[in-house]
């Protein structure tokens, strides 16, 4: 293991190479066919692109500033952005906690609402615009280009034709239950992450569980509280093509790796 970028210790919001830039809480990342990885680096409103060589830049958003606001580069402001997922054009999409909306960050760097209205929380399903969010903490895609939300104790759905969905869970409603779409509960599900099969897993943290869902909506419990410690919160999740899961807890030393019983 090596450091791509940054250095441990030092905040800021400097771009350069290795280890002369800064970051500040960089929270998510997510990496394209080429190898950039792109962060969010919540703490500074900013989304961050580092090359595989280790350069960073500042794709879009205002150093130091939060806001809300589209536009091109640092013209556009976020407000505690968490989430970060990169589809196959290079458009990158951003869950944007405080401002209750998916941004979209093109390749020529300009920013526009995806989803939600800033400042406009709800539970609406329905268009892009007409759909809302109450805190989306994390975005992923699957294969076909669908977008998928932690939100609310939901997760949320953004399929090619725009049109927001409800897959699992009811909003404001927490526990613990499986079983399918509204029947399901989460508890802080955090982070997401799909598979090329297009099973969706979930760190759903203050329950400790990893949670799996299908295409279907099917919700199952994968792994019960069986991390570094009984009360030791899971905070993300990722999946590789073989069905692999692979999740970090809250402790900032344990990376449990292991493929789901069925």
């Amino acid at each position: 293991m090596s450091t791509l970028a940054g250095s441990p210790g030092q905040f800021g919001d400097a771009d350069g190479t290795g280890s002369a830039a800064r970051f500040r809480y960089p929270i998510a990342t997510a990496a394209d066919a080429s190898g950039n990885v792109y962060v969010a680096d919540s703490s500074n409103n900013l989304i961050r692109k580092i090359t595989p060589g280790g350069v960073v830049s500042t794709l879009a958003g205002a150093p130091g500033i939060s806001g809300y606001a589209d536009g091109n580069g640092n013209a556009a402001q976020f407000n505690n952005p968490t989430g970060v997922a990169v589809d196959k054009n290079g458009n990158v999409f951003v869950a944007d906690s405080v401002n209750k909306v998916i941004r979209k960050i093109a390749k020529d760097r300009e920013v526009t609402t995806f989803a939600g209205s800033g400042g406009g929380a709800g539970t609406n399903d329905g268009d892009t615009k007409s759909a809302r969010f109450a805190f989306p903490s994390d975005v992923a895609l699957d294969r076909e280009g669908s977008l998928y939300v932690t939100d609310n104790s939901t997760i949320r759905k953004i399929d090619t034709h725009g049109m927001v969905s409800t897959l699992a869970g009811s909003p404001d409603e927490t526990g613990s239950t499986d079983g399918t779409g509204a029947a399901a509960r989460f508890s802080n599900p955090i982070s997401l992450a799909v598979s090329p099969a297009g099973n969706v897993y979930v760190a759903d943290a203050e329950r400790k569980n990893i949670r799996k869902i299908t295409p279907a909506g099917v919700v199952k419990t994968i792994r019960n509280s069986t991390g570094p410690g009984p009360f030791v919160k899971p905070v993300s999740v990722a999946v590789d093509d073989k069905e692999q899961i692979y999740v970090a807890y809250e402790d900032g030393f344990s990376i449990l790796v292991g493929k789901p019983a069925n």
